[in-house]
C-alpha cells in the first residue's frame, strides 16, 4: 500500500545543481521567498502524474503500465528555459522551472501514453491539462513575485552551459511519498524505460 504515489522523471546531477544555483539567485533577489519551503536538491524532479493512494493490486498495475511504455515511446532531451510563478506573479503559491516551448509537446505525448496505459488497467488519471515543470518552492501563503525576481531566475538558467540545462528523458519512476514534519520523503518503487 502506498499512501501517496506519483510517476516522475528524474533530473541529472548537473540540472539539479543548476536549479540549486537558481534558488540562490531567487532568494538573493527576494528575501521574502528565502524562508519558504524550497524543494531539497535530491527531490527535484519532473512530475508526470500524481496517482494518490495505491493499494497493492493498483501498485502492481502501475508497475505493469510503466513496463509497457517502451514500445510506445521514444527517449528525448528537454531543455530548462526559465522560472515561472504559478498561478500568477501577483498571487503565487509556487515557483517552477519551466522547459522550452518546443519540448512541452514531448512531455505531453509521454504523459498521454502513460495515461492510456494506466486507464487500460483501471487506474484513474488527472483531469487537469499536463504542464511539465520542476517545482522549486511552495509558499505557505500566496505571495507576489516581481519581474526582476523571475528575471534573476531566468538569467541563472539561461547563462548556464547547455549541458546543465539539458534533461535526458530515458525513463520514468514510480515514487512513494511520505509526508513528515521536515518535508516529504520520496522513495523509488519501480522504473520504466522509454524507447524499448
Amino acid at each position: 500500500m502506498i499512501a501517496r504515489a506519483f510517476v516522475a522523471i528524474d533530473l541529472p546531477p548537473a540540472a539539479r545543481d543548476l536549479l540549486v544555483r537558481t534558488r540562490r539567485e531567487i532568494s538573493d533577489a527576494a528575501v521574502a521567498w528565502s524562508g519558504e519551503r524550497w524543494v531539497a536538491a535530491g527531490d527535484l524532479h519532473v512530475t508526470l502524474r500524481f496517482l494518490g493512494s495505491l493499494d497493492d493490486a493498483a501498485q502492481d498495475d502501475v508497475i505493469e503500465a510503466l513496463a509497457s511504455l517502451g514500445p510506445r515511446t521514444e527517449a528525448f532531451e528537454a531543455h530548462l528555459s526559465g522560472v515561472v510563478a504559478r498561478p500568477s506573479p501577483r498571487s503565487a503559491t509556487m515557483l517552477w522551472a519551466a522547459f522550452r516551448d518546443d519540448d512541452q509537446w514531448r512531455f505531453s505525448a509521454l504523459a498521454t501514453v502513460l495515461d492510456d496505459e494506466l486507464l487500460r488497467r483501471g487506474i484513474p488519471t488527472e483531469d487537469r491539462p499536463y504542464v511539465p515543470h520542476v517545482t522549486l518552492v511552495r509558499a505557505r501563503r500566496r505571495r507576489s513575485v516581481s519581474r526582476h525576481v523571475l528575471d534573476a531566475g531566468d538569467a541563472a538558467i539561461q547563462s548556464a552551459e547547455a549541458a546543465a540545462r539539458t534533461v535526458s528523458v530515458r525513463g520514468v519512476t514510480l515514487y512513494s511519498s511520505t509526508l513528515t514534519a521536515r518535508g516529504p520523503i520520496y522513495e523509488p518503487v519501480a522504473t520504466g524505460t522509454l524507447g524499448g
